[in-house]
């Protein structure tokens, strides 16, 4: 199966030093979880945390989901067909939600009687539309005591956010994160580096930012 590096970096401005560790690490965990949730296995990952961003870079994502199989149990076969052997109403109703004509759907015998039952399979999803809201829902969760807002927007965060970006290999996911669209430009030092800096794929995010950035993204090497 073909994959892709991930990578999410959340522009912000300058965050507050002691929560650092604590929001990267919840906020990693949160999308770690998702995609387990998902059924999505991935390669190594690392977080990075700065007082204006926190990031990550997953690797080795799938471009699709597993194939899923699916199991739906019915009603019970006595009130599944009526005296004379015709479906009932309540079988057609199974059968129609499941795209299956009656006369092709299983029968189970269980402790408590003899069921319908169905199953089939669920093609994977495109893990590239799932992955946005993976990501949104982690930040959603993050431990922030008071939220903020800033300007005329709607969106919240512990610190306003200036720029998202959300690259799946090399392509940017057509998403908006905190009201702002993706990209994949992300910003250096403030002052020795303030040109936005593109980035070609999810691998380059690091050395990009140390090299031309004169940022050091690892908390623990900033540390």
């Amino acid at each position: 199966m073909s994959t892709r590096d991930f990578l999410v970096e959340i522009g912000t401005e300058e965050l507050p030093p002691l929560s650092l560790p604590e929001l990267s690490s919840a906020f990693t965990e949160g999308v770690v979880a998702g995609l387990a949730a998902q059924g999505i296995p991935h390669g190594t990952l690392h977080s990075y945390a700065t007082p204006r961003r926190l990031a990550m870079l997953i690797h080795a994502v799938p471009e699709r989901q597993a194939d899923q199989t699916v199991q739906r149990k019915g009603p019970p076969v006595s009130a599944a067909y009526d005296k004379e052997g015709k479906p009932t109403r309540a079988a057609q109703a199974f059968a129609d939600s499941t795209g299956t004509p009656v006369a092709e759907l299983q029968r189970v015998q269980e402790a408590k009687g003899e069921f319908l039952f169905w199953s089939g399979v669920k093609p994977g999803a495109v893990v590239a539309e799932l992955l946005p809201g993976l990501v949104q829902a982690s930040l959603d969760k993050l431990p922030i005591a008071k939220r903020m807002r800033w300007g005329a927007g709607e969106a919240t965060f512990v610190r306003p956010v200036h720029w998202v970006v959300l690259l799946f290999g090399n392509e940017v996911l057509p998403a908006k994160l905190f009201e702002l669209a993706a990209g994949r430009e992300t910003r250096g030092h403030r002052f020795h580096a303030p040109e936005a800096l593109a980035i070609a794929a999810p691998a380059d995010y690091a050395q990009l930012l140390l090299e031309q950035g004169h940022v050091v993204a690892d908390f623990g090497d900033r540390r």
